[in-house]
Protein backbone atom coordinates (compact mmCIF):
# COMPACT_ATOMS: atom_id res chain seq x y z
CA UNK A 1 0.00 0.00 0.00
CA UNK A 2 2.43 2.52 0.83
CA UNK A 3 4.26 1.92 -2.49
CA UNK A 4 1.35 2.33 -4.19
CA UNK A 5 0.88 5.76 -2.75
CA UNK A 6 4.61 6.31 -3.42
CA UNK A 7 4.49 5.91 -7.03
CA UNK A 8 1.05 7.81 -7.48
CA UNK A 9 2.65 11.06 -5.74
CA UNK A 10 5.64 10.28 -7.88
CA UNK A 11 3.22 10.29 -11.18
CA UNK A 12 1.58 13.05 -9.92
CA UNK A 13 4.85 14.95 -9.49
CA UNK A 14 6.05 14.26 -13.32
CA UNK A 15 2.85 15.06 -14.25
CA UNK A 16 3.79 18.99 -13.08
CA UNK A 17 6.80 19.18 -13.91
CA UNK A 18 7.70 17.68 -17.29
CA UNK A 19 4.17 17.64 -18.94
CA UNK A 20 4.11 21.52 -18.92
CA UNK A 21 7.67 21.74 -20.54
CA UNK A 22 6.60 19.24 -23.05
CA UNK A 23 3.93 21.73 -24.47
CA UNK A 24 5.73 25.23 -23.95
CA UNK A 25 5.18 26.84 -26.60
CA UNK A 26 7.39 29.36 -28.51
CA UNK A 27 6.13 32.85 -29.20
CA UNK A 28 6.31 35.18 -32.06
CA UNK A 29 7.21 38.71 -32.72
CA UNK A 30 5.59 40.80 -35.39
CA UNK A 31 7.79 43.43 -36.83
CA UNK A 32 5.33 46.81 -37.99
CA UNK A 33 7.07 49.73 -40.14
CA UNK A 34 5.21 52.40 -38.21
CA UNK A 35 4.68 54.57 -41.64
CA UNK A 36 8.17 53.35 -43.10
CA UNK A 37 8.72 50.91 -45.83
CA UNK A 38 9.99 47.51 -46.09
CA UNK A 39 9.34 44.16 -44.67
CA UNK A 40 10.94 42.63 -41.91
CA UNK A 41 9.93 38.54 -40.78
CA UNK A 42 8.50 37.75 -37.80
CA UNK A 43 10.97 36.33 -34.99
CA UNK A 44 10.27 33.10 -32.57
CA UNK A 45 11.31 32.34 -29.03
CA UNK A 46 12.47 29.36 -27.97
CA UNK A 47 9.93 27.31 -25.32
CA UNK A 48 10.99 29.50 -22.04
CA UNK A 49 10.04 32.99 -24.42
CA UNK A 50 13.68 33.84 -24.87
CA UNK A 51 14.93 35.62 -27.89
CA UNK A 52 18.91 35.99 -27.73
CA UNK A 53 18.42 39.04 -30.13
CA UNK A 54 15.80 40.92 -31.84
CA UNK A 55 16.63 41.48 -35.65
CA UNK A 56 17.90 44.15 -36.67
CA UNK A 57 16.00 47.01 -38.09
CA UNK A 58 15.78 46.91 -42.37
CA UNK A 59 12.59 49.35 -42.61
CA UNK A 60 13.52 52.90 -44.06
CA UNK A 61 11.32 55.80 -43.53
CA UNK A 62 12.31 59.44 -46.05
CA UNK A 63 13.30 61.93 -43.96
CA UNK A 64 13.39 60.18 -40.59
CA UNK A 65 16.05 57.96 -38.62
CA UNK A 66 14.97 54.62 -36.83
CA UNK A 67 15.34 55.01 -32.98
CA UNK A 68 14.12 51.88 -32.27
CA UNK A 69 10.97 49.56 -30.98
CA UNK A 70 7.83 50.02 -29.32
CA UNK A 71 4.87 48.02 -27.94
CA UNK A 72 2.35 50.36 -28.70
CA UNK A 73 2.98 52.59 -32.24
CA UNK A 74 2.81 55.98 -30.43
CA UNK A 75 5.62 55.32 -28.47
CA UNK A 76 3.62 55.07 -25.32
CA UNK A 77 4.22 51.33 -24.37
CA UNK A 78 7.65 49.51 -23.43
CA UNK A 79 10.92 50.45 -25.47
CA UNK A 80 12.94 47.90 -27.20
CA UNK A 81 16.73 48.53 -28.58
CA UNK A 82 17.54 47.49 -31.84
CA UNK A 83 19.05 43.91 -31.12
CA UNK A 84 18.15 43.80 -27.70
CA UNK A 85 17.49 40.42 -25.92
CA UNK A 86 14.13 39.47 -24.75
CA UNK A 87 13.60 37.18 -22.19
CA UNK A 88 10.61 35.54 -20.75
CA UNK A 89 8.00 36.05 -22.84
CA UNK A 90 4.75 34.72 -21.72
CA UNK A 91 2.91 35.52 -25.35
CA UNK A 92 3.69 36.93 -28.76
CA UNK A 93 4.49 40.43 -28.95
CA UNK A 94 4.08 43.47 -31.52
CA UNK A 95 7.01 45.62 -32.07
CA UNK A 96 6.48 49.46 -33.94
CA UNK A 97 9.33 51.10 -35.23
CA UNK A 98 9.86 54.38 -34.27
CA UNK A 99 10.93 56.95 -36.35
CA UNK A 100 12.85 60.61 -35.17
CA UNK A 101 12.27 63.43 -37.82
CA UNK A 102 15.52 64.25 -39.64
CA UNK A 103 16.38 68.12 -39.23
CA UNK A 104 18.51 70.08 -41.28
CA UNK A 105 20.36 73.60 -41.15
CA UNK A 106 20.19 75.77 -43.92
CA UNK A 107 22.69 78.99 -44.12
CA UNK A 108 22.27 81.91 -46.48
CA UNK A 109 23.94 84.97 -47.15
CA UNK A 110 22.67 88.09 -48.07
CA UNK A 111 25.48 90.83 -47.45
CA UNK A 112 25.24 89.41 -43.74
CA UNK A 113 24.89 85.54 -42.60
CA UNK A 114 21.81 84.04 -40.77
CA UNK A 115 20.94 80.59 -40.17
CA UNK A 116 17.84 78.63 -39.06
CA UNK A 117 16.44 75.57 -38.68
CA UNK A 118 14.15 73.92 -41.63
CA UNK A 119 12.50 70.89 -40.13
CA UNK A 120 11.54 67.99 -42.59
CA UNK A 121 7.24 67.33 -41.81
CA UNK A 122 6.74 69.87 -39.70
CA UNK A 123 3.79 70.10 -37.69
CA UNK A 124 2.94 66.62 -38.69
CA UNK A 125 2.65 66.51 -42.40
CA UNK A 126 5.63 64.93 -44.70
CA UNK A 127 7.79 66.45 -46.47
CA UNK A 128 10.47 69.37 -46.21
CA UNK A 129 8.35 72.04 -45.35
CA UNK A 130 7.66 74.55 -42.52
CA UNK A 131 10.70 77.08 -41.21
CA UNK A 132 11.21 77.13 -37.73
CA UNK A 133 13.03 79.93 -35.87
CA UNK A 134 13.33 83.21 -37.10
CA UNK A 135 14.98 84.38 -40.04
CA UNK A 136 16.02 87.69 -40.37
CA UNK A 137 13.64 88.45 -43.47
CA UNK A 138 15.96 89.06 -46.37
CA UNK A 139 15.19 86.38 -49.24
CA UNK A 140 16.95 82.92 -49.41
CA UNK A 141 17.24 83.86 -53.07
CA UNK A 142 19.85 86.01 -54.20
CA UNK A 143 18.81 88.43 -56.26
CA UNK A 144 22.92 88.77 -57.58
CA UNK A 145 22.82 85.73 -59.13
CA UNK A 146 21.71 84.75 -62.46
CA UNK A 147 18.52 83.15 -63.00
CA UNK A 148 20.66 80.46 -64.87
CA UNK A 149 21.76 79.56 -61.18
CA UNK A 150 18.79 77.93 -59.78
Amino acid sequence: MKKKLISMLLIVVLMFTMIPAAFAASCTVKFYANGGAGTMSDQTSDSDGNIGALSANTFTRDGYSFTGWNTVYDGSGTPYADGAAVTGMKAGMDLYAQWSIDTYTITYSNGTTSSFTVTNGANGSEGPQGIQGEPTGKSLVNSSCPSSAY
